[in-house]
């Protein structure tokens, strides 16, 4: 993920000119960002938030990409549905939070005891501190889980589950030996400069 200032477009491009200030992430497989200059598609970025820095910016991308992605095209969240988010603080818990509340979910987070103010303020109606509380002898029949942690959290993830719930994951960590259904739960977000000029829309209005 990055942020900056495009410095040229090659032919053909109408989308975007050089000297706008842009923001985006490219796919795993191609250039990274850990350099002055990096080439993306025109497809993967937006134009920067203006209520964001460059260095704000550049820390949008990849976890509001993943969190709208888990819910949406791999969730298929709908509204009054149940859903535990696993890591409501983190970089993707953030975001996910706050997009499934705008969904119409009944939301429920995990997250440690410091940050649940800031999570309750995110539009979470339950959160239980993970350090203090076993999440899977608390709840039963939930509908999704957006899981950020892997481990033995994703593994506990499955007992809370009403029959056809779901759980996905953007963990990284799904050991060898896991069942195979935990294995179809795993996705790498994919970039979406579309939803990007979406999300600088909302981050501008304070709706995000």
């Amino acid at each position: 993920e990055f942020s900056g200032d495009v410095a040229a477009c090659c032919e053909g491009v109408k989308s975007f000119a050089e000297g706008q200030a842009i923001y985006g992430m490219n796919d795993w497989y191609q250039e990274g960002a850990l350099a002055e200059f990096t080439v993306a598609p025109a497809t993967s970025i937006a134009l920067r938030p203006k209520s964001l820095s460059y260095e704000q910016a550049a820390t949008v991308p990849i976890g509001a990409l993943t969190a709208w992605q888990a819910l949406t095209t791999h969730g298929h969240l709908q509204p009054q549905q149940r859903v535990l988010i696993h890591g409501g603080a983190g970089g993707v818990g953030f975001f996910a939070v706050q997009f499934a509340k705008s969904l119409g979910a009944c939301v429920i987070a995990t997250a440690s005891a410091d940050t649940i103010p800031l999570v309750k303020s995110l539009g979470a109606d339950q959160i239980l501190d993970y350090r203090a509380t076993r999440f899977d002898q608390e709840l039963r029949d939930i509908d999704f889980v957006v899981d950020t942690v892997g481990g033995e959290t994703l593994a506990r993830s499955w007992n809370v589950l009403r029959s056809g719930g779901r759980v996905v994951t953007a963990a990284s960590d799904i050991p060898d030996d896991a069942p195979h259904k935990i294995k179809d739960a795993f996705f790498l977000v994919q970039p979406d400069g579309k939803k990007l000029s979406e999300i600088a829309s909302l981050l501008d209005t304070g709706k995000l």
